[in-house]
């Protein structure tokens, strides 16, 4: 994987390498799927010049228009700081300092002796966790009170801890200053949220407005358009920033192409985070359930389980259940095993499976799903 003694001065360009060679077998997986299919493929730069037509201009110059009867718009995002150094513009005083994006900051060859982080997102807290690992000092700013404000307080908190616990230093509660820029600093990483990769389209043309996302119906559909025929998935709405939410959409839209209308369930989708410790959650969350007048009771069980009977790991376990229903309403997991028990309790809220009938089923011990039984058996 590239990683040997030494690594910090010598490893970081042969790490990067095997992270390409990943990328680049996934991309053609999906390359062999889609001549599979017959999909035919066409590279490019797309606007549009109606509803039903797009015109597509190639690096050599060429163009070509394509017409169909429903569009999906899947353009994904990209960082907001553009990496020109406009956000902040007192770093380009200090001579020699790098300031990236987190797309940026991947293709640098180079790791810094001491990083500042500026944005404690899900992004800012992984390459924070990231970069302490490979001996890099880290310095996290975030404005907001806590880290991964967007996360139920226990994730903020748990993440908070160990970043600390490693060395990192977490500056909250305040914008990012010069003050912050500590003496020894020569790399900034701004991690402050993503746009939509959208400006090039021509969405004008379709009746859209440009902005940071295209909002959606919950059908996927193009909000405030006239247009029907157009949806939009994935990063490119904003509405949740993660692979499983693009996938989840996208069955969302193909479903009401071929005319079965579908809403998105937005609480259905999974998302996690891969910090230290890594989480993830499923649900409604607790403001959510009471807005909705969902009766809800808390379960919290924080223990340590022993995957492949060998490798000890600490989790936390939150679940939100409505006691008279008998329904479980949301899974949040803290830990290495977080991933694996929030998709058993994927399974429980998109069948609306009885706790009852949950509880029953028998599992391989040890294992994540044992945890999550355990934890429910143990208060409901």
């Amino acid at each position: 994987m590239g990683i040997g003694y030494g690594y910090i001065t010598q490893g970081w360009s042969d790490w990067n390498n095997v992270r390409l060679d990943v990328t680049g077998r996934l991309m053609k997986e999906l390359e062999e799927e889609l001549a599979k299919s017959e999909i035919p493929v066409k590279i490019g730069s797309a606007k549009f010049l109606d509803n039903h037509t797009l015109q597509i201009s190639s690096s050599d110059g060429t163009s070509e228009n394509v017409t169909a009867e429903n569009i999906i718009i899947a353009t994904g995002s990209e960082p907001s700081y553009p990496g020109d150094g406009s956000t902040f513009p007192f770093l380009k005083e200090r001579k020699g300092l790098k300031v990236f994006n987190s797309t940026q900051i991947l293709e640098n060859s180079v790791p810094p002796t001491h990083l500042v982080v500026v944005g404690g997102g899900h992004i800012g807290c992984e390459l924070a966790s990231i970069y302490r690992t490979l001996g890099s000092r880290v310095t996290l700013v975030e404005e907001r009170p806590t880290v991964l404000w967007n996360w139920d307080p226990l994730v903020g908190q748990r993440v908070s801890d160990s970043l600390t616990k490693a060395g990192v230093t977490i500056e909250t509660g305040h914008g990012f200053e010069p003050r912050m820029l500590p003496a020894d600093c020569d790399m900034v990483l701004v991690a402050t949220g993503r746009l939509a990769n959208t400006k090039d389209l021509n969405l004008q043309q379709i009746g859209v407005q440009e902005g940071q996302f295209i909002q959606p119906t919950p059908e996927l559909r193009i909000c405030g358009s006239k247009f029907s025929n157009i949806y939009v998935i994935g990063d490119a709405n904003g509405l949740l920033l993660f692979d499983s939410a693009a996938h989840a959409q996208a069955s969302v839209a193909v479903e009401n192409i071929k005319g079965n209308p579908t809403a998105l369930r937005l609480w259905l989708v999974p998302r996690s985070i891969n910090t230290t410790p890594p989480a993830a959650f499923v649900g409604l969350t607790e403001a959510e359930a009471k807005a909705s007048g969902e009766s809800c009771e808390v379960i919290t069980e924080d223990f340590v389980s022993t995957r492949s009977g060998i490798e000890p790991g600490r989790n936390v376990i939150k679940l939100l259940y409505n006691h008279g229903r008998r329904r479980l309403l949301s899974c949040l997991a803290i830990g290495p095993d977080s991933g694996e028990i929030v998709n058993q309790a994927c399974f429980c809220l998109s069948t609306d499976t009885p706790i009852d009938s949950f509880l029953n089923i028998s599992t391989i011990h040890p294992s994540p799903t044992e945890y999550l039984l355990r934890a429910l058996r143990r208060k409901v």
